[in-house]
């Protein structure tokens, strides 16, 4: 500190460069569907073009009421079905107009089409398309799945919320075509959850229960989860609001082909009715990857993306500082006070911050002398997300300087 020996005002400029690191928000979900209309200005000009709405009336000025709606129609039911079960702001991707012969409810293209502009918005954390349930082949419905899937695969901070393709009246012949239809690549079935029964929900403008892919609803309970437990709680054992009842009920022995396929791997979820408890209950949480240790469970899949969208983002502010020890010390003291709000918090395993999660960042530890001359930071982290002192590793590369 500086000795000042006569009177007068001194000036002293304190410098507090300590990087920080936040949690991005879990992602916003994105509903593609069939609309009665698209216009936000001008006739349909919303088609095919991503719009951030805020609750049901929203929806209903830019897309359309009910009543105006074909009999088939189920996107409006599936975003009030959304908000009732907790759900907050969220994107619509209007497809095509209902009853428009060019594009008709059961075009796969056109909702392809759809999903691939979800991929330039970047907030968006959730895929679900409701009208894809009304394609008549269960072959054009997981093709859109997998089409969802490998743009969370690509983006790495997005999850696909499904329901199982009904085609008959048999359980488990449609599980055995849904494990059939999708690939067996983990880095696929990691980032999806698909779930059954489909869930009945009474309409008073149709005078009638009506039928609805229940993804729109989870969607709701994942965000009302994120905000008010977090994203590394489960969400499941939750009674879905607005429900009258299950298109089908599921007994514990079909449950038990649900859960894990010894062969595939590719686990379903249940929504199942218990007596005293609740009609419509999400009775499970897993991913499609069943049989992969580290990412089976939905809770533990979002938060670890979570977590390396954040510390991506992160590492941005350090690209022009200069590769050395200063910068490594930086590097991992932000990243160690980011993931001790996360241990804090309960979401990552262990008595202790050694058991929970470990930064390393250095010459010799995760960089070479080629890395520094070439400009690379590499960084590595070690999560116990499931249990104390077994880490999820997860490296991070960025671009600095050349030496």
């Amino acid at each position: 500190m500086a000795k000042y020996t006569t009177p007068g005002v001194y000036i002293d400029e304190l410098h507090f460069n300590s990087p920080n690191m936040d949690a991005l928000p879990a992602g916003i979900p994105a509903f593609i569907g069939y609309t009665v209309r698209a216009t936000e200005n001008t006739e349909n000009d919303l088609l095919q073009n991503p719009k951030l709405i805020r609750s049901v009336t929203d929806y209903e000025q830019f897309y359309g009421i009910i009543g105006e709606a074909p009999a088939s129609a189920i996107m409006h039911e599936s975003i009030a079905i959304y908000f009732k079960n907790g759900g907050e702001s969220c994107y619509i991707i209007a497809a095509g107009i209902c009853g428009d012969q060019q594009a008709s409810l059961a075009c796969r293209q056109i909702i392809e089409q759809a999903l691939s502009k979800a991929e330039s918005v970047s907030d968006i954390g959730l895929l679900v398309f409701p009208d894809a349930m009304l394609l008549t082949s269960a072959d054009d419905y997981y093709a859109i799945c997998v089409g969802a899937m490998q743009q969370c695969a690509a983006i790495g901070n997005r999850f696909v919320l499904l329901d199982v393709y009904r085609s008959s009246k048999d359980l488990e012949s449609d599980i055995v075509a849904l494990r059939a239809a999708l690939p067996g690549d983990t880095t696929l079935l990691r980032n999806a959850a698909a779930y059954v029964s489909r869930i009945m929900v009474p309409s008073a403008v149709k005078g009638k229960n009506i039928v609805l892919p229940s993804a729109p609803a989870i969607a709701g309970i994942f965000v009302q989860i994120d905000k008010t437990k977090g994203i590394w709680k489960a969400p499941a054992n939750i009674n879905i609001a607005g429900v009258s009842g299950l298109e089908e009920m599921i007994s514990d022995k079909e449950q038990e082909l649900l859960n894990v396929d010894e062969v595939s791997g590719k686990s379903v979820n249940a929504i199942r009715s218990f007596a005293g408890k609740g009609n419509a209950i999400v009775w499970g949480a897993r991913t499609l990857a069943g049989n992969d240790n580290e990412w089976r469970y939905i809770p533990v899949r979002r938060f670890v993306m979570m977590i390396e969208a954040s510390v991506k983002k992160g590492l941005q502010q350090f690209a022009f500082e200069p590769n050395d020890n200063n910068t490594w010390a930086r590097l991992r003291q932000a990243v160690e006070n980011f993931l001790v709000l996360s241990w804090k918090n309960g979401a990552l395993q262990g008595i202790s911050t050694n058991q929970a999660f470990y930064v390393r960042c250095g010459l010799s530890a995760t960089m070479t002398n080629l890395d520094i001359l070439e400009g690379r930071l590499v960084a590595e982290i070690g999560l116990a997300v499931i249990r104390p002192a077994e880490f999820i590793v997860l490296r991070f590369t960025q671009r600095m300087q050349a030496s």
